[in-house]
């Protein structure tokens, strides 16, 4: 696994759709996950290669730069279990809501992948300052308002 900065985010859309069109050894596969956040885009790049010796194609991936990576040799087995079912399941909740599946990756496809992560770092945004920071000084103003001037006035 690889996690990805936000200044990494278009150039690792962009080699996964230069994999999908260029890889031709079935034994290696790649699952590119992106997300947005207040603090940017990010991406986390799973691949796996069936095989001791690892193929060229993964490269670019790897000297892209990125905060976080656990890529090591091993077996099927040790990969699938790398991590537990139950933190699986509370760390990455996935289902259908925020799965996609194509069957083409063109430049078109991966423009919108982006563009779709910004529209939900800015309802994630929106969302926290309405209810984390508006809501509350509503509140505040109310309970103010209530004091200065009496629950009978209100």
């Amino acid at each position: 696994m690889i996690l990805y900065p936000s200044t990494s985010f278009n150039t690792i859309l962009n080699l996964t759709s230069n994999f999908f069109y260029t890889n031709t050894d079935k034994r290696t596969q790649i699952i590119t996950t992106a997300g947005g956040s207040p603090l940017g885009n990010t991406a986390l790049l799973l691949f796996f290669h069936d095989a001791a010796d690892k193929p060229d194609s993964l490269a670019p991936f790897e000297a892209v730069p990125h905060l976080l990576s656990t890529v090591r040799t091993q077996s099927f087995l040790k990969f699938v279990k790398g991590i537990p079912a139950e933190v699986a399941q509370v760390a990455n909740p996935r289902g259908a809501f925020a799965t996609v599946s194509t069957s083409e990756i063109t430049e078109g496809f991966v423009r919108a992948v982006g563009e779709e992560c910004e529209v939900c770092i800015l309802q994630k945004y929106l969302y926290r300052t309405l209810w984390m920071e508006i809501f509350p000084l509503i509140l505040l103003v109310l309970i103010l308002m209530m004091l200065c001037y009496g629950t009978n006035d209100v």
